[in-house]
């Protein structure tokens, strides 16, 4: 299978260079920040003022009328300390994509497998006070993909905020939090279709006792399609566990308002996160 990068390859290069390089010289040049500077590390990892260093290995199965997919997602994130109140979180997502597509006539069927588009995050998290705390940053999204179909072929930004809550009623690491994203376009293949989407996040963390959560939209996945003037709303759910540096989780989420073109029908993800 012959992978290819869906960008001119100078300016891929060129912008990929100093990208990577920083990411080195964080991820190997300089320490995370010692878990006994942090206030506390919740449980899920889901809190967005509050990152911890870990590695995540990530499996999603995701389905729509006309196709299934498999992705299995390399996570690190490696938060730096800036100050006793100040962290950035600094993470790169490696996604390998396995879709089946589905005609109304068995020959129609086809497979299509290889690397997706590679994600950089950067959110700069502050402590507000004792329990709020803000977030803010972007992600760069990079048109990676083997195939058309495994991504979708624009260079895309993700600014977002959030702002979170402590909550001593949802348990000792109980919060509410709410991240707001905008995730557009701004180069790429002239054939693909522009993206321009807002995305929300209300999430509220339930802290179940004995290292288990309850989470209920951890994802950013209430969206509304500016290109398309359509609105989508999943139900969004997740539970997990740790067991010391080991988090389990599984995410289950399916759509309850959508039209056309939606992201999803329904989708499940399981994670294995492993803190150092």
């Amino acid at each position: 299978m012959q992978f290819r990068l869906m960008a001119r390859p100078k300016l891929l290069a060129a912008i990929l260079r100093p990208l990577f390089a920083v990411f080195a010289l964080h991820l190997f040049g300089q320490p995370a920040f010692a878990q006994e500077n942090v206030e506390r590390v919740e449980t899920s990892g889901g809190d967005i003022t509050r990152p911890s260093q870990r590695f995540d290995f990530r499996f999603e199965r995701e389905s729509k009328p006309d196709e299934r997919t498999t992705k299995l997602t390399l996570r690190y994130d490696h938060p730096v300390l800036l100050s006793h109140r100040w962290r950035l979180n600094l993470r790169m997502d490696v996604p390998f994509a396995w879709v089946n597509h589905r005609g109304e006539h068995d020959e129609e069927h086809a497979d299509t497998s290889g690397i997706s588009d590679v994600l950089l995050h950067a959110v700069l998290a502050h402590y507000v006070k004792e329990n709020e705390g803000l977030a803010f940053g972007s992600e760069l999204i990079i048109p990676t993909a083997a195939n058309e179909s495994l991504g979708k072929g624009k260079w895309r930004l993700r600014p977002m905020a959030g702002y979170r809550w402590s909550l001593s009623q949802l348990g000792e690491d109980g919060f509410f939090q709410l991240i707001a994203r905008y995730d557009f376009s701004f180069a790429g293949k002239d054939s693909r279709s522009k993206v321009s989407e807002l995305q929300f996040a209300p999430n509220v963390e339930i802290d179940l006792g004995h290292s288990a959560y309850l989470s209920f939209y951890p994802s950013a996945d209430i969206r509304y399609d500016l290109v398309r003037d359509k609105l989508f709303v999943p139900v969004d759910i997740e539970v997990g566990k740790s067991f010391g540096r080991l988090v389990l989780s599984l995410e289950v989420a399916k759509a309850i308002v959508h039209e056309d073109h939606a992201p999803y029908d329904w989708r499940a993800e399981g994670r294995i996160g492993m803190r150092f």
